[in-house]
């Protein structure tokens, strides 16, 4: 197994976990991004160093090449995204992506559809997203409220793709490949849900960005822009996961992502693949 890409398969859903890049957090960063529950996010981490994966989903049904989320791409150059390398390590060009599913609009899942050059990086895909989350996003008076480099980004990435399709509620994109609404990351924020063949995979993506919040569902991160709505759907997620013994995917837990959700006592906690 490569220590960056990793093969999965749902029923007849074959797919791989690419490795984006790891961010480690230090201790100013953990107060940072959870200014009132640091202290108990480290307590209940069980290990010393935290660290942000970019776990980038790649899935081919039904003839279709999809991926979900597209990586940072070049908006950190000191950590540049990997996901154009990691596509043509595996045999898959960008050019033969059909579709690329965006789970929300944040620059670490958003960034690698613009290459170096500030084109489509995947020049023949259509883009699917929630209609809540880009109408956020794309509002002018918002653009006006961001740094000249995000709202400039923004623009520049939807512009470079005319193929773009947004849905509202729960939508299957591909078959077997569906939307799911999970607000309050952001006010569109959509996990992905996968079926096939009476196997599951349920994609929660940015829900939780470390396995201490798993244990900890009313832990906040400074990410979150609805906070309040965030912890609901947060909690609505591990219920259901720990109800269905579901199969999971974080985008940002250690590398591959995948897990599933235990009951120990009064608290769920994190069991990595």
């Amino acid at each position: 197994m490569s220590t960056s890409v990793y093969p999965i398969e749902i029923g007849a859903i074959r797919g791989r976990v690419l490795l984006d890049g790891v961010q480690v957090v230090s201790a100013d960063d953990l107060a940072r991004i959870f200014p009132d529950d640091n202290q108990r996010i480290r307590a209940a981490s069980p290990d010393e160093a935290l660290s942000l994966s970019g776990n980038v989903l790649f899935l081919e049904t039904a003839g279709k090449r999809i991926l979900v989320d597209t990586g940072i791409g070049n908006l950190m150059p000191d950590l540049p995204g990997q996901m154009q390398t990691r596509l043509r390590e595996t045999g898959v060009e960008p050019e033969s992506i059909d579709t690329v599913i965006l789970s929300h609009f944040h620059m670490d899942h958003i960034g690698g559809l613009l290459g170096a050059d500030g084109q489509a990086a995947f020049p023949h895909a259509r883009l699917v997203a929630s209609r809540m989350e880009y109408d956020h996003w794309m509002r002018e008076d918002l653009l006006a409220t961001l740094d000249e480099v995000r709202a400039g980004r923004l623009r520049q990435t939807f512009a470079a793709y005319p193929r773009l399709d947004l849905v509202e509620g729960q939508a299957e994109v591909e078959p077997g490949v569906s939307l799911l609404p999970a607000p309050g990351h952001t006010p569109g924020h959509c996990a992905i849900w996968i079926e096939s063949e009476g196997a599951h995979l349920l994609h929660v993506v940015d829900s939780w960005h470390c396995a201490a919040q798993v244990q900890l569902p009313d832990a906040r991160p400074i990410f979150d822009v609805q906070p309040e709505l965030a912890t609901s759907t947060h909690r609505d997620l591990l219920a259901r996961a720990e109800a269905e013994s579901l199969r999971l995917l974080t985008y940002h837990l250690a590398f591959p992502g995948l897990g599933h959700i235990q009951r120990q006592g009064e608290h769920t906690v994190w069991l990595p693949a």
